[in-house]
């Protein structure tokens, strides 16, 4: 059926096939993609909102979406992320915001 079709060229294929190819793939080596529940894991401190929000601000650079809310993030790019996020530096904390009483007090004292 292939050796019809010359080098460089197109078959039609229906997304169904083309979707359980891939997931076999990535079940037989581990290297499949990731939801955000499995994404989860790796992060149990993180909401999945909270993880939908970091991969549409493109903390996985491959991350990719199918549909509205689904994404799915390729296990190489969490390995990645995981290992920079370790080295990322440490955002400096305000020091706490005084109430307006407590600085009048402060004047009368």
């Amino acid at each position: 059926m292939v050796e019809p079709i010359p080098d460089g060229g197109s078959v039609i294929l229906p997304v169904e096939i083309v979707r359980a190819w891939l997931a076999e793939e990535g079940a037989a080596d581990g290297s499949g993609d990731m939801t955000l529940e499995q994404l989860q894991s790796y992060f149990p401190n993180r909401s999945v909102s909270g993880l939908r929000k970091w991969c549409a601000a493109g903390r996985f650079p491959h991350a990719y979406k199918m549909g509205e809310k689904t994404w799915m993030i390729p296990r190489c790019c969490v390995e990645e992320f995981r290992n920079n996020w370790s080295k990322a530096p440490e955002v400096p904390r305000l020091a706490p915001r005084r109430r307006a009483g407590s600085l009048r007090e402060a004047a009368r004292g």
